[in-house]
């Protein structure tokens, strides 16, 4: 294919195999990076009650080594940790990436799993919101073929009694639903 291939692309790539994960990883790497950056400038007196706890996993491929490992050996304790975002491909969700895509499109996965709290949170908010986004909650249908519920980092801490979300979709969508005014 094109990445692969110095002479469709012009570009010279490395021997080595393109690895998966550049959207999916990597994009959820540096949204969450970007949310942590504007939390971390933000006035004192305008940051969240709450303490924020950015934690970035790795191995989900393998078995979710990285969300295992930190649901086990909690750097807080587990009692203090009311949600768990995980948040992956926030480059996707146009017509062009799939049929149901859409400019304000994000896929919803866990939000009314455990509880209902955090996903009519999530509604609240989005309903608040000047260009509300549209939620697709079709990967999060028990007993969909794709099971992105249990093979995802969220999963580990479902499994403890956290309420999670995964968020797939555009970055600045994501943002705008966490940090936008209304």
């Amino acid at each position: 294919d094109g990445i692969r291939d110095s002479s469709v692309t012009g570009v010279q790539t490395c021997a080595l195999p393109i690895c998966n994960g550049a959207d999916d990883d990597g994009s959820g790497t540096v949204s969450v990076l970007e949310i942590a950056e504007y939390f971390a400038k933000m006035p004192a007196a305008k940051r969240p009650k709450r303490s924020l706890l950015f934690v970035w996993h790795v191995g989900e491929e393998n078995g979710l080594w990285g969300s295992r490992y930190v649901t086990d050996h909690s750097p807080v304790p587990r009692e203090n940790i009311v949600a768990q975002l995980n948040m992956d491909m926030v480059g996707r969700g146009e017509v062009s990436d799939l049929p149901v895509g859409n400019p304000n499109y994000v896929q919803l996965v866990g939000s009314h799993r455990l509880s209902t709290e955090l996903g009519d949170l999530v509604e609240k908010l989005n309903k608040d919101q000047r260009r509300p986004l549209t939620f697709d909650y079709q990967f999060d249908a028990p007993g969909h073929p794709e099971n992105i519920y249990c093979r995802s980092d969220h999963y580990n801490y479902a499994q403890i009694g956290e309420h999670t979300s995964e968020l797939q979709s555009h970055l600045n969508l994501v943002c705008r639903l966490l940090l936008e005014k209304k």
